[in-house]
């Protein structure tokens, strides 16, 4: 028996909105998963802490989606480094 197919979402098409909001919407429209466009984030992913990024991971978690990958990773602030 085949696994049932799962949806995931960037978190960029949300830019803007709290990501917690966009954990909460994304479940809710029925996505298992959430893929994270890093400058969304911040304007330099480097400047998002341990400490922020295990916020993310526990808000996720607690929506009940996946991480399922980082997208757009030479993009900063809507431009190309």
């Amino acid at each position: 028996m085949s696994a049932p197919f799962r949806y995931a979402m960037c978190n960029e098409a949300f830019e803007g909105q709290p990501f917690r909001d966009v954990c909460r919407l994304l479940r809710r429209l029925g996505y298992s998963g959430i893929e994270i466009a890093p400058f969304t984030l911040a304007p330099d992913p480097s400047e998002v802490s341990a400490a922020q990024r295990a916020e993310y991971k526990r808000i996720m978690a607690g929506e009940g989606l996946d991480f399922v990958g980082l997208h757009w990773l030479l993009v900063t602030r809507g431009r190309f480094t």
